[in-house]
């Protein structure tokens, strides 16, 4: 069991630890606390923390994080995946260049013929407009006429 003098400075450590003002020195110290010697009771909530720690730092030296070299891509099928990439993101952007031209072509050839829709309405709306002008003189001209026959049968003439 470790004396009061080392659980105090230990307790310390780890007050600092939640602080993050530990160096990695005193990590280590507090690493090999936590998994090496009889933990005090009131410690022990810590002990499965630490201990978890330095179990992950043991498997991460286990596993070999090295890419072997016959996996490795030679400079010639990197560079023609390189090129590979490129014709793609060309492909890419040309075919959405040729789709929005044709959406362009499409969306000005409906406005032409919404321009000429509504050239052709102006043109009946005046037509109709100058016929029915034609007709409302013709209607004064027989209002007159009813006026006058009214004005001579009222006379008696």
């Amino acid at each position: 069991m470790a004396s009061d003098k080392n659980i105090r400075y230990i307790e310390e450590l780890v007050e600092r630890y939640y602080d993050a003002q530990t160096t990695i020195e005193e990590e280590n110290i507090l690493r090999d606390f936590f998994t090496n010697e009889d933990v005090p009771a009131h410690l022990m909530y810590e002990k499965a923390q630490f201990t978890y720690y330095k179990e992950e730092e043991e498997v991460s030296k286990v596993i070999d994080f090295n890419i072997p070299e016959s996996e490795k891509l030679d400079s010639k099928k990197s560079k023609v995946f390189n090129l590979l990439n490129y014709a793609a993101a060309a492909a890419i952007l040309i075919s959405a260049g040729w789709f929005s031209n044709i959406k362009y072509q499409e969306h000005v050839q409906k406005q032409d013929e919404i321009r000429y829709a509504y050239a052709e309405t102006q043109k009946a709306l005046e037509l109709l407009s100058s016929n029915f002008n034609v007709g409302i003189t013709r209607a004064e001209t027989l209002k007159e006429l009813n006026k006058t026959q009214t004005y001579i049968i009222d006379k008696k003439y």
